[in-house]
């Protein structure tokens, strides 16, 4: 797991770059929970995406924090920070969020 070594800022951002923003697998999924999403909002209950989000975000070896309606995501913590990966119709991105 990612959280067992001492990156640096740059190493972060080296990683979440190549194993989160640019998964495939996770994309994929993520896509499909946010199309889903709008289509359901109204009807379904958000944790049953947070347990699909955590199943796939953990597998990159980050810890789950939790999901986000706005902006469609998933926040996920590295050595005691928060990042939220993120996705509207357009484009996905991450960022830092405190």
């Amino acid at each position: 797991m990612v959280n067992e070594k001492i990156l640096s800022k740059k190493e972060i951002a080296e990683f979440i770059e190549r194993e989160i923003n640019s998964n495939h697998d996770l994309e994929k999924a993520m896509i499909y929970l946010f199309a889903r999403w709008q289509d359901e909002k109204e009807y379904e209950d958000f944790k049953e995406y947070e347990k699909i989000m955590a199943k796939e975000i953990e597998k990159v070896g980050v810890k789950f924090v939790k999901g986000s309606k706005r902006p469609f995501g998933v926040i996920f913590q590295i050595q005691n920070l928060n990042f939220l990966f993120y996705m509207t119709s357009k484009f996905k991105s991450w960022k830092h969020i405190k």
